[in-house]
């Protein structure tokens, strides 16, 4: 027999609570990787779950990776693109963004918690 795992996830409710946003500037100047975890916005009542987000990898000439610790989803966005991702968000609400280290870049993202139509294009 074989077990499977499943997980709750909230990529086509519409929030009760009306629409949110959390705007983030992921800081690869010195470091190679950034964490967000949101979990005590969901645990103190702000937000009831997160289902995806915005993503401003424009400026960055390598991949960005992103990573849903609790799921293991992971989704590369290229280089010089743009996206919105719906991503596997679980009540524990933390993601990691990788990419190589440059001295001047900063990646804009915002996390949402109503449901994305995923879209990735260049703007190269």
């Amino acid at each position: 027999m074989t077990t499977y795992t499943r997980f709750g996830t909230y990529n086509a409710v519409l929030p009760s609570d009306g629409p949110k946003t959390y705007p983030f500037t992921a800081d690869f100047r010195t470091i190679g990787s950034f964490g967000v975890d949101l979990t005590n916005e969901v645990t103190q009542g702000f937000i009831k779950f997160l289902s995806g987000g915005f993503f401003d990898n424009s400026n960055n000439a390598n991949p960005l990776t992103i990573v849903v610790p609790t799921t293991n989803q992971k989704v590369i966005i290229p280089a010089k693109s743009q996206a919105y991702l719906p991503l596997l968000f679980t009540d524990t609400v933390s993601l990691q963004l990788t990419t190589t280290v440059d001295n001047q870049l900063l990646v804009p993202f915002f996390l949402c918690n109503f449901p994305i139509t995923p879209a990735i294009w260049s703007v190269a």
